[in-house]
């Protein structure tokens, strides 16, 4: 959805996860061998990528915020990162915007 100074925006994203050589050489009463042991058997992950995007600023260059959800679909025990946040400038392009600048 697009307002004049405001723009939200769903999106969705897939992500394949490869390992090849899990090294397990931590102490056995780690926290973290079991979930070395479960990666070792789920060495191929498919993640689910849904995230929101909020712009907002002047109607050619804005100010961007992102939450990014991740979801494990092959193995909902392995987490890896639940999301991500990230904070951009997006400058848009267009024609229009261009052709508005070479009549100034």
């Amino acid at each position: 959805m697009t307002f004049n100074a405001f723009d939200i925006a769903l999106s969705s994203g897939f992500s394949r996860l490869n390992f090849r050589k899990i090294d397990k050489s931590v102490d056995p009463n780690s926290m973290y061998y079991d979930d070395l042991v479960e990666l070792e058997g789920t060495k191929t992950s498919f993640l689910f990528e849904p995230a929101l995007t909020v712009r907002g600023g002047w109607e050619s260059v804005k100010l961007q915020l992102q939450y990014l959800f991740s979801f494990n679909m092959t193995n909902k025990y392995l987490n890896f990162e639940p999301g991500k946040f990230s904070i951009g400038i997006y400058i848009s392009l267009s024609k229009k915007y261009l052709e508005d600048l070479s009549k100034k």
